[in-house]
Protein backbone atom coordinates (compact mmCIF):
# COMPACT_ATOMS: atom_id res chain seq x y z
CA UNK A 1 0.00 0.00 0.00
CA UNK A 2 1.39 3.21 -0.78
CA UNK A 3 1.72 5.45 2.11
CA UNK A 4 -0.10 8.44 2.26
CA UNK A 5 1.82 11.83 2.65
CA UNK A 6 1.62 13.51 5.81
CA UNK A 7 0.39 17.11 5.98
CA UNK A 8 2.87 19.77 6.08
CA UNK A 9 3.57 20.96 9.21
CA UNK A 10 2.35 24.67 10.20
CA UNK A 11 5.25 27.08 9.30
CA UNK A 12 6.41 28.68 11.94
CA UNK A 13 7.72 31.25 10.08
CA UNK A 14 4.93 34.71 10.06
CA UNK A 15 4.60 36.71 7.35
CA UNK A 16 5.75 39.94 7.19
CA UNK A 17 3.30 42.30 7.08
CA UNK A 18 3.56 45.01 4.48
CA UNK A 19 4.87 48.34 4.67
CA UNK A 20 2.62 50.90 5.28
CA UNK A 21 2.26 53.55 2.27
CA UNK A 22 4.58 56.39 2.55
CA UNK A 23 3.19 60.07 2.40
CA UNK A 24 1.79 61.23 -0.32
CA UNK A 25 3.73 63.96 -2.34
CA UNK A 26 1.09 66.51 -1.13
CA UNK A 27 1.79 65.46 2.73
CA UNK A 28 5.74 65.37 2.31
CA UNK A 29 5.63 69.11 0.49
CA UNK A 30 3.77 70.85 3.59
CA UNK A 31 5.57 69.17 5.74
CA UNK A 32 8.95 69.36 4.35
CA UNK A 33 9.50 65.61 4.38
CA UNK A 34 13.31 65.69 3.13
CA UNK A 35 13.25 61.87 2.25
CA UNK A 36 10.37 61.50 -0.50
CA UNK A 37 12.01 65.16 -1.94
CA UNK A 38 15.34 62.50 -2.38
CA UNK A 39 13.18 59.51 -3.44
CA UNK A 40 11.30 61.55 -6.37
CA UNK A 41 14.71 63.22 -7.39
CA UNK A 42 16.33 59.94 -8.62
CA UNK A 43 13.30 58.92 -10.29
CA UNK A 44 14.14 61.68 -12.92
CA UNK A 45 16.64 61.64 -15.57
CA UNK A 46 20.10 63.45 -14.74
CA UNK A 47 19.91 66.89 -15.23
CA UNK A 48 16.00 67.08 -15.23
CA UNK A 49 15.36 68.95 -12.19
CA UNK A 50 18.75 71.78 -12.94
CA UNK A 51 16.57 72.18 -16.27
CA UNK A 52 13.25 72.71 -15.04
CA UNK A 53 15.17 75.23 -12.41
CA UNK A 54 16.62 77.24 -14.98
CA UNK A 55 13.43 77.52 -17.06
CA UNK A 56 11.53 78.54 -14.45
CA UNK A 57 13.89 81.89 -13.49
CA UNK A 58 16.37 80.58 -11.60
CA UNK A 59 19.67 82.00 -13.02
CA UNK A 60 22.14 80.42 -10.25
CA UNK A 61 23.94 77.45 -11.53
CA UNK A 62 22.64 74.27 -9.63
CA UNK A 63 24.34 71.05 -8.32
CA UNK A 64 23.26 68.12 -10.32
CA UNK A 65 22.84 65.43 -7.27
CA UNK A 66 20.48 64.25 -4.79
CA UNK A 67 21.56 66.63 -2.01
CA UNK A 68 19.86 69.68 -4.54
CA UNK A 69 16.39 67.73 -3.45
CA UNK A 70 17.58 69.27 -0.10
CA UNK A 71 18.56 73.29 -1.01
CA UNK A 72 22.23 72.29 -0.91
CA UNK A 73 22.52 74.88 -3.73
CA UNK A 74 22.49 78.47 -2.85
CA UNK A 75 20.67 80.71 -4.71
CA UNK A 76 19.14 84.13 -4.39
CA UNK A 77 16.10 85.74 -3.47
CA UNK A 78 15.58 87.19 -6.53
CA UNK A 79 15.92 83.50 -8.28
CA UNK A 80 13.49 82.12 -5.61
CA UNK A 81 10.76 85.12 -5.57
CA UNK A 82 11.44 85.03 -10.32
CA UNK A 83 11.52 80.91 -9.83
CA UNK A 84 7.70 80.78 -7.69
CA UNK A 85 6.52 83.75 -9.31
CA UNK A 86 6.34 81.54 -12.57
CA UNK A 87 4.43 78.79 -10.97
CA UNK A 88 1.82 81.36 -9.81
CA UNK A 89 1.28 81.93 -13.50
CA UNK A 90 0.86 78.40 -14.33
CA UNK A 91 3.82 77.80 -15.50
CA UNK A 92 5.10 80.92 -17.20
CA UNK A 93 8.41 82.60 -16.21
CA UNK A 94 8.49 86.30 -16.35
CA UNK A 95 11.88 88.28 -16.91
CA UNK A 96 12.31 90.29 -13.80
CA UNK A 97 12.30 93.89 -14.54
CA UNK A 98 12.73 96.68 -11.99
CA UNK A 99 11.54 99.18 -15.25
CA UNK A 100 7.45 99.57 -15.35
CA UNK A 101 7.34 101.49 -18.21
CA UNK A 102 8.82 104.13 -20.51
CA UNK A 103 7.86 107.65 -20.30
CA UNK A 104 8.90 110.58 -22.97
CA UNK A 105 9.58 113.89 -21.49
CA UNK A 106 6.41 115.18 -22.44
CA UNK A 107 5.09 112.63 -20.20
CA UNK A 108 3.67 110.34 -22.67
CA UNK A 109 4.37 106.54 -22.35
CA UNK A 110 6.06 104.73 -24.93
CA UNK A 111 6.10 101.31 -23.91
CA UNK A 112 5.25 98.99 -20.73
CA UNK A 113 7.78 96.50 -19.71
CA UNK A 114 8.19 93.68 -21.57
CA UNK A 115 6.94 95.42 -24.76
CA UNK A 116 9.14 97.05 -27.62
CA UNK A 117 10.47 100.32 -27.12
CA UNK A 118 10.06 102.29 -30.50
CA UNK A 119 13.13 104.76 -29.90
CA UNK A 120 16.52 104.71 -30.69
CA UNK A 121 18.16 101.60 -31.39
CA UNK A 122 13.95 99.99 -31.05
CA UNK A 123 15.46 97.75 -27.81
CA UNK A 124 12.70 95.55 -25.64
CA UNK A 125 11.74 96.66 -22.14
CA UNK A 126 12.71 93.54 -19.83
CA UNK A 127 9.77 92.31 -18.17
CA UNK A 128 8.23 89.95 -21.23
CA UNK A 129 7.09 85.76 -20.53
CA UNK A 130 9.04 83.68 -21.49
CA UNK A 131 8.62 80.24 -22.88
CA UNK A 132 6.23 78.19 -20.97
CA UNK A 133 8.50 76.03 -18.42
CA UNK A 134 5.60 73.76 -16.69
CA UNK A 135 2.60 72.34 -17.91
CA UNK A 136 -0.34 74.09 -16.92
CA UNK A 137 -1.96 70.83 -15.01
CA UNK A 138 1.66 69.81 -13.49
CA UNK A 139 1.35 73.97 -12.11
CA UNK A 140 -2.16 73.50 -11.01
CA UNK A 141 -0.98 70.57 -9.01
CA UNK A 142 1.81 72.43 -7.24
CA UNK A 143 0.30 75.22 -5.97
CA UNK A 144 -2.70 73.17 -4.80
CA UNK A 145 -0.04 71.50 -2.73
CA UNK A 146 1.82 75.08 -1.62
CA UNK A 147 -1.98 75.79 -0.64
CA UNK A 148 -1.19 72.67 1.94
CA UNK A 149 1.90 73.91 3.13
CA UNK A 150 0.05 77.28 4.22
CA UNK A 151 -3.26 75.70 5.28
CA UNK A 152 -2.12 72.81 7.32
CA UNK A 153 1.97 72.34 6.97
CA UNK A 154 5.21 74.71 8.10
CA UNK A 155 3.54 77.78 6.79
CA UNK A 156 0.89 77.89 8.76
CA UNK A 157 1.57 80.70 10.39
CA UNK A 158 0.93 82.30 7.03
CA UNK A 159 -2.69 81.13 6.39
CA UNK A 160 -5.12 83.67 6.68
CA UNK A 161 -9.12 83.21 5.62
CA UNK A 162 -9.53 86.20 3.94
CA UNK A 163 -7.67 85.03 0.46
CA UNK A 164 -6.19 82.34 -0.98
CA UNK A 165 -2.56 81.51 -0.23
CA UNK A 166 0.51 79.58 -0.77
CA UNK A 167 3.85 79.19 -0.16
CA UNK A 168 6.67 77.07 0.86
CA UNK A 169 9.42 77.16 4.23
CA UNK A 170 13.40 75.87 4.38
CA UNK A 171 15.68 75.94 6.95
CA UNK A 172 19.93 75.07 6.63
CA UNK A 173 21.63 73.01 8.61
CA UNK A 174 22.87 74.58 12.01
CA UNK A 175 19.62 77.61 11.82
CA UNK A 176 22.18 79.14 9.29
CA UNK A 177 19.25 80.34 7.02
CA UNK A 178 15.64 80.54 7.21
CA UNK A 179 13.31 81.22 3.94
CA UNK A 180 10.12 81.86 3.29
CA UNK A 181 8.27 82.38 0.02
CA UNK A 182 4.24 83.08 0.02
CA UNK A 183 2.36 83.77 -3.10
CA UNK A 184 -0.88 85.06 -3.81
CA UNK A 185 -3.30 85.71 -7.01
CA UNK A 186 -1.13 89.52 -6.53
CA UNK A 187 1.98 89.02 -5.78
CA UNK A 188 4.62 86.43 -4.78
CA UNK A 189 7.25 87.44 -2.15
CA UNK A 190 10.53 85.65 -1.16
CA UNK A 191 11.72 86.41 2.67
CA UNK A 192 15.53 85.07 3.62
CA UNK A 193 16.54 84.99 7.04
CA UNK A 194 20.14 85.06 7.72
CA UNK A 195 23.72 86.71 8.40
CA UNK A 196 26.63 87.23 6.20
CA UNK A 197 28.75 86.20 8.01
CA UNK A 198 26.89 82.61 8.05
CA UNK A 199 26.29 82.55 11.99
CA UNK A 200 23.41 80.33 13.45
CA UNK A 201 19.95 82.44 13.68
CA UNK A 202 19.24 80.32 17.12
CA UNK A 203 18.15 77.04 17.61
CA UNK A 204 14.63 76.54 16.57
CA UNK A 205 14.41 79.35 13.76
CA UNK A 206 12.86 77.36 11.27
CA UNK A 207 11.82 79.07 8.14
CA UNK A 208 8.06 78.67 9.06
CA UNK A 209 8.95 80.86 12.35
CA UNK A 210 11.75 83.47 11.52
Amino acid sequence: QPRRPRPAAPSSRRRTPPAPPGPTLHDALSRSINEEAVTLYRQRAPGAVRDVAAALGVNTPLRDDPSVALGSSEVTPMDMASAYSSLARMGVPIEPSFVDRLVDVDGQVVAHRGEHAPLGDGADLPGAPGPRALDDGVARALLGMLEGVIETGTGRAAHRADRARAGKTGTTDDFVDAWFVGLTPDHTVAVWFGADDRLPLGAGEYGGRA
